[in-house]
């Protein structure tokens, strides 16, 4: 016997968050590259002011910045308040 309650197709919020997905991951690629364009621009820059600049959260920062360092685009000078951003590439 057939089970009414099961559907094979995609259903449409299914859709929806599939297309969201998607947006969330070009929004991550945008803040990530203002972030970049924002740490050229003055290598001194500080998390709070690249808050300001970019208009995204703290931890938002905080996951561009990581994921620019994993891809070994910029480093830290000093690990401390006072360093400054070294661009690689």
């Amino acid at each position: 016997m057939k089970n009414l309650n099961y559907n094979n197709s995609v259903k449409k919020e299914q859709v929806s968050t599939l297309s969201k997905k998607g947006a969330k991951n070009e929004e991550v690629q945008n803040r990530k590259e203002l972030v970049y364009k924002a740490i050229c621009e003055n290598p001194q820059v500080k998390n709070t002011e690249l808050e300001t600049l970019v208009g995204a959260t703290k931890r938002q920062i905080e996951n561009s910045l990581r994921a620019l360092k994993a891809e070994d685009r910029i480093k830290r000078d000093k690990e401390n308040r006072k360093g400054n951003w070294i661009i690689i590439k």
